[in-house]
């Protein structure tokens, strides 16, 4: 609530997560809590609860936010929350290209460890990678769903998460 009910709020308001989580299902509806909790560029950066939660994640400096080194065996959550969304490590994130949305997503899954498994907070992560607006389809002719769809098939894989491919391809349809 905190973080959506800033001065700059005017769309990604606490009202913007009611209308998004209307109707969805249980980890449609977190996904929907958390999608636009981070929204750096318009709050000024990161509350000091934020910072907190995001600690390790990102540094920032003059040419922006740049993805810290990521080492699975240190943090397996936030090394397959970060193949989700197929950013890769020391990489500088974009505002305009899911900066927001990956740091949301990382700020929902270290926010519900220990709540939820690790599958589950797999399946928010996708759910809120697919929220990253305005994306096209890619050189190679690849929808934003179908990139999805192929990450989440190989974070399934990779970290051991026991999805079948049909529960893979109803996260990304609820995504």
């Amino acid at each position: 609530h905190e973080s959506m009910s800033g001065s700059g709020r005017n769309f990604h308001s606490v009202q913007h997560v009611f209308d998004v989580a209307e109707g969805g299902g249980p980890l449609q509806t977190i996904a929907a809590l958390f999608h636009d909790t981070v929204y750096y560029q318009v709050d000024g950066g990161f509350s000091p609860k934020q910072a907190q939660v995001l600690k390790g994640v990102v540094h920032e400096g003059p040419e922006g936010v740049r993805l810290a080194s990521i080492k699975a065996e240190n943090d397996p959550l936030l090394a397959a929350v970060t193949k989700i969304f197929g950013f890769a490590a020391e990489q500088l994130l974009s505002p305009f290209a899911g900066l927001n949305e990956f740091l949301s997503a990382v700020l929902a899954t270290r926010s519900l460890d220990g709540s939820l498994s690790m599958t589950q907070l797999v399946q928010i992560a996708a759910c809120i990678e697919a929220t990253i607006p305005f994306r096209k389809q890619d050189n190679e002719s690849e929808s934003p769903q179908r990139l999805l769809l192929s990450r989440l098939t190989t974070v399934n894989a990779e970290f051991t998460l026991g999805l079948s491919q049909e529960q893979i391809t109803q996260t990304v349809e609820r995504a």
